[in-house]
């Protein structure tokens, strides 16, 4: 029998897991982050970027969307 639970959503991202969930390395998340091109939030010394950052990120650099 098969449980209907409530799917978790994601509200923030670690730098690797922001990593896998879109595909973009490390490396340049911290570069995007250094350049100010992608913010991140500070919790003591955990640095998360939020869903609706990296959201945004993707969607500026959007390439061949019609308007």
């Amino acid at each position: 029998m098969e449980t209907n639970q409530p799917q978790e959503i994601i509200i923030a991202y670690r730098i690797p897991e922001a990593s896998r969930a879109t595909g973009i390395g490390r490396t340049t998340l911290y570069k995007l982050i250094s350049g100010g091109e992608l913010p991140i939030v500070k919790i003591g010394t955990r640095s998360l970027i939020r869903r609706i950052d990296l959201e945004a990120l993707l969607d500026r650099n959007l390439v061949g969307a019609r308007a």
